[in-house]
């Protein structure tokens, strides 16, 4: 810098003026000396001034490292993050305290001190318990859950006070930077006033000062760069961070080009840091996600991979998690890593979209242990099937020889009766009783695996619940009565319908109506039905022997009872209650017990009264024991029973009824054609209404009561005309006296089974083939049509079937599946391919579990499907006596 003046024109001024001159620069050295000292109070000020800026500055620095070393820690769970949070703890208060201290002279700011030192110590507490919350967490808050913590608010807060107190400074600053520069002018006037009046020493005296004033300006200006510098340099040590996660952390800024890539993320990658900074993140990190690998799969990646993470969340601001997903991640050599992902997007400090930042981990351990998890459930799955298989194997093995004992036994016990053999009619009720009971045991067994392998179907329905509690009152009457027990249902006539399936309710009810019965003696059981809320309840109390609370604990577990002696001294399975109880699971409910020991038991069986339906693999076909069977015994012997106690009635009717073909057998009471009726279950029962003792209405009331009686049609035969009341207790026909023999014929005819005509015009036997190859089933099945009045003829399989019908067409066929050679299923497919054939009607009798590919396959070909050993010989007569009656109806 050029000098105001030089040193020979100020010499040769204080040569010309020495006095004056001299006492100017006194005056003005005096002058000159004032405005230093206030000069050098001014620097003084601006100085203090710029170490409370950097003291600002300073606790800030500490305040933004605790925030960003606490949102690591909260983001990543590594307490290593937590360090500078630790350090800040330590040292912020004192730099606070340090603070408040610079600027006691100022109250203003004073009170902004210590209100920055309060909110810290609040932050602080608060920070505490966040991180205290996170150690107690296995996974990372979520950036929402971060932002929701009341620290954010204090950290506002505390912000909010920085920014006045640093500007405060700052315009301190500037005051005194003015007061300073003013004092300058002052001083480089009075230097170029000394330089006139006292020479060039005191101007240069001057110069210097002001140099050395701006040099301390610059020194603080230098200072505040410096901390505007390493707050910039704190963008860096995050990026330091996230680069030691156990995760790959990759980041992009708002145009999706990548600015960070840490280690892990290079090994999953396959890229290099310095090889990707700059480049767009699709380049490097292309994603597929889930449904697109097919896509991938059939049109290649390019066509088919949709918006990419990074571009959905720079789009729409949101973050994505993809962890549990299908998500694979494929490398730069092409390979695919099955990967968990979450991407986040980065908000810069303007609440505008700064950039993404994504995490990612390997997961094909995971994956490999995941598909060996499905080999082996898939290998269990096999097995499941292999077990049902040999269940239905075994049904089939075990039913065939049971149903042939079961029949059998029926038809040499009522041979045995018949010749007064009672003796050998006891034992034969012995064997076919065991037979029955060894087949509800299998029948139980088999169920019972059914419903734990969730095979088993609920057939719904709509019933009427005081009916069916009439139904199974009456038929375990008997049952109860064995042992001196009272049965008592409580159910009122109007607590209308319930829509569940009747057959499985009526044999949960039967269980433990039986259960009760087992274990009471001289005792009352009772039936309590009631509706509760959306629930049918049924309740089975009993005054039995009870049990206590260990023997409840396993009595509705498998091949359970209360204990080994109560096996020995009552007998039984342990099965009717693990199946009751599954059952009622079923269909949503349940089983409950309440019992002490010597005070009874109250079972409670608690149904929707709409159950809802419930799919299954394997359907469980209606048999005769469950309803597929809709008649009892109708038989096609033409034996008419005529009651009657006039002898010259009775001798009239067995005079026409001769003549029109029938068998005659005559009772001359009530009592009498009740014991016949039982006895030989005629075709047909005429019965006449006035008789003494049991009349004709005791009869018809008695013959409808009873299960092996009841279908057989009864023609009520009077002079007295109360047609309605034959009808109402189930009459078929109603004929006044005295008879007309038209209308009596008429009357009979209906109820004649006859298949054709005969070369003279009468009718001939219906001819039954049998298609079965168990010898004993087989030759039990003919024998029981045989004497029954049908013609038959038999085949071992399907094959020699095909033969017989084709050298004489039967009118009914009774078809096993489970043969050689040629099965059941292939026998209907052919003989429904013939037209002559379509209208032959088939009863499939079958001991294998029909599945709902078996009933598939045989829908269209048959028409009843009947289980082997749970149709007894009056519930195939029946069935094959109504599948006539409707043939005939047909061809009419």
């Amino acid at each position: 810098m050029r000098p105001l003046i030089n040193e020979t024109r100020f010499n040769r001024l204080l040569s010309r003026a020495t006095l004056l001159p001299l006492l100017l620069l006194v005056a003005l050295a005096g002058l000159l000396i004032w405005q230093i000292l206030s000069l050098l109070r001014a620097f003084e000020w601006v100085q203090h001034t710029n170490q409370v800026i950097a003291q600002a500055y300073l606790a800030e620095k500490f305040l933004l490292d605790s925030e960003t070393a606490k949102r690591g820690y909260l983001l990543s769970g590594d307490r290593d993050y937590l360090e500078p949070y630790e350090n800040g703890r330590e040292l912020a208060p004192k730099n606070l305290v340090a603070l408040g201290r610079l600027v006691q002279d100022n109250p203003i700011q004073l009170g902004r001190a210590r209100n920055m030192q309060q909110l810290w110590r609040n932050w602080q507490s608060s920070s505490d318990g966040t991180i205290a919350l996170r150690a107690s967490m296995s996974r990372a808050l979520t950036p929402a859950q971060i932002q929701a913590q009341t620290g954010k608010m204090l950290m506002d807060e505390l912000r909010a006070e920085f920014t006045p107190f640093v500007e405060t400074q700052k315009r301190l600053v500037t005051s005194r930077d003015r007061s300073t520069r003013n004092t300058a002018y002052g001083v480089i006037i009075t230097s170029a006033l000394a330089a006139l009046g006292g020479g060039f020493l005191l101007a240069m005296s001057a110069r210097h000062h002001l140099t050395t004033l701006s040099d301390d300006y610059m020194q603080a200006s230098n200072r505040v760069r410096e901390q505007a510098q390493e707050i910039k340099s704190r963008e860096v040590w995050l990026k330091t961070i996230l680069g030691s996660l156990g995760e790959g952390v990759l980041a992009t800024n708002n145009k999706g080009t990548i600015t960070l890539l840490n280690r892990q993320a290079e090994q999953l990658i396959g890229w290099k840091q310095s090889e990707v900074i700059g480049r767009n993140v699709d380049e490097i990190f292309r994603l597929i996600i889930g449904s697109d690998l097919k896509e991938v799969a059939t049109a290649g990646e390019k066509d088919a991979l949709p918006e990419s993470l990074v571009a959905q969340i720079l789009r729409d601001g949101q973050a994505r998690d993809y962890n549990g997903t299908d998500a694979v991640l494929v490398r730069r050599d092409g390979a695919g890593t099955p990967i968990d992902v979450f991407g986040a997007p980065i908000q810069a400090r303007t609440e505008s979209l700064g950039g993404v930042v994504v995490a990612f981990r390997d997961i094909s351990e995971r994956k490999a242990a995941e598909t060996e998890l499905l080999r082996t459930k898939e290998a269990a799955e096999v097995a499941s099937r292999t077990k049902s298989q040999f269940l239905a194997n075994m049904s089939h093995e075990l039913r065939t020889p049971l149903n042939a004992i079961i029949g059998y036994s029926e038809m040499l016990q009522e041979d045995a009766e018949a010749d007064g053999q009672q003796d050998a009619a006891s034992d034969l009720l012995k064997i076919k009783t065991a037979g029955k009971h060894l087949l509800a045991l299998i029948n139980d067994i088999l169920d019972l695996s059914k419903i734990e392998a969730g095979k088993m179907e609920l057939f719904l329905e709509d019933f009427d619940l005081a009916g069916m509690a009439d139904e199974v009152a009456g038929v375990v009457q008997t049952l109860v009565g064995k042992k001196n027990n009272k049965l008592t249902v409580e159910c009122a006539s109007d607590i209308g319908s319930m829509h569940a399936d009747l057959t499985k309710i009526r044999q949960s009810l039967f269980n433990l109506l039986s259960n009760a019965a087992k274990f009471t003696e001289d005792g009352t059981i009772t039936l309590r039905i009631l509706r509760s809320g959306g629930n049918v309840v049924f309740e089975i109390a009993d005054t039995g022997i009870g049990m206590s609370a260990e023997q409840q604990s396993r009595l509705f577990e498998a091949f359970s009872q209360a204990d080994a002696s109560t096996t020995r001294k009552y007998g039984g399975t342990g099965l009717g209650l693990a199946i009751t109880r599954r059952f009622a699971r079923m269909m949503g409910g349940d089983v409950t017990l309440q019992s002490a020991p010597g005070e009874g038991s109250t079972f409670t069986l608690s149904l929707p009264v709409t159950v809802q339906e419930r799919q299954a693999d394997i359907s469980d076909p209606p048999t005769a024991a469950e309803g597929a069977v809709s008649t009892v015994l109708t038989p096609v012997r033409e034996t008419v029973l005529v009651i009657d106690d006039d002898p010259s009635t009775r001798d009239l009717m067995q005079r026409f009824l001769t003549r029109e073909g029938f068998d005659v057998i005559l009772a001359a009471t009530g009592e009498e054609g009740l014991r016949l009726a039982r006895t030989i279950r005629p075709l047909i029962i005429t019965c006449d209404v006035m008789m003494p003792g049991m009349d004709g209405w005791g009869v018809l009331q008695a013959l409808k009561s009873d299960p092996a009686t009841l279908q057989i049609p009864v023609i009520m035969l009077t002079m007295v005309d109360k047609e309605h009341v034959g009808y109402a207790l189930g009459a078929a026909d109603y004929l006044n006296k005295p008879i007309d023999r038209a209308r009596l014929s008429a009357v009979l005819s209906k109820y004649r089974v006859r298949c054709g005509a005969s070369g003279n015009d009468n009718p001939v036997p219906c001819q039954v083939l049998i298609v079965e190859d168990d010898e004993a089933t087989r030759e039990m099945m003919s024998a029981l049509l045989t004497r029954e009045g049908w013609s038959v003829q038999v085949a071992q399989n399907g094959r020699t079937a095909i033969e017989r019908v084709m050298e004489q067409r039967p009118h009914l066929i009774l078809l096993d599946l489970m043969m050689p050679e040629m099965d059941g299923f292939e026998f209907a497919f052919h003989l429904r391919q013939r037209e002559e054939w379509r209208d032959i009607p088939v009863i499939v009798l079958t001991a294998k579990d029909i599945t709902e590919a078996d009933t598939l396959r045989l829908n269209g070909y048959v028409e009843k499907v009947l289980q082997k050993g749970t149709w007894s010989r009056d519930a195939l007569l029946s069935e094959v006596r109504s599948l006539i009656e409707s043939t005939r109806t047909a061809a009419k």
